[in-house]
């Protein structure tokens, strides 16, 4: 059986940047919304899987790291936190074996993206899969190198992550 790559869907930096503003600027209200928003853009800005974010623990956060265990993998990764993905932790604080994120169901998080890809004029299906798709080709695009964005998406085969310098020469 041949192995036939699929359709990856990523934000723009553009159309990341118009989310991340809408949540800092406080115009999105709803509090379900805003949950979820939050941690889709912390996923845009970490790489993180839905289900990393969902067992993501406070302890994890080890200043301006995330040391995390792989639900996929079961491989450590250290990921360095930008500014942004620190603005996006939670301010209040918490025990160190709380959750980081209140995750909804992955059928509510993805309804709630796609409401908000609408609201602000992104034409692609939202998912939270999207996100990581987003690091990965914004990072490679900055010029990170391959095997750097291989080793914080906590791939095991460098392959996995050629998918994506792929669809940066399609872009360029």
């Amino acid at each position: 059986i041949k192995k036939v790559d699929g359709k990856r869907d990523f934000l723009t930096t553009d159309e990341l940047q118009r989310l991340t503003q809408a949540y800092f600027s406080g115009e999105i209200v709803s509090l379900k919304e805003r949950e979820i928003l939050q941690y889709f853009l912390f996923s845009c800005y970490t790489g993180l899987r839905y289900s990393d974010l969902k067992g993501l623990k406070i302890s994890s956060v080890e200043g301006s790291n995330l040391q995390i265990k792989m639900h996929k993998t079961g491989h450590l990764v250290s990921i360095p936190l930008i500014q942004k993905a620190l603005q996006l932790l939670p301010k209040e604080n918490k025990s160190q074996s709380d959750a980081v994120f209140r995750v909804y169901c992955n059928k509510v998080t993805n309804r709630i993206l796609k409401q908000l890809g609408k609201r602000y004029g992104i034409q692609k299906k939202l998912t939270c899969h999207v996100a990581r798709h987003t690091f990965a080709t914004i990072s490679i695009t900055l010029g990170i190198p391959i095997e750097v964005v291989s080793k914080l998406l906590g791939h095991t085969n460098l392959k996995t992550t050629q998918v994506y310098a792929k669809i940066v020469d399609s872009v360029k």
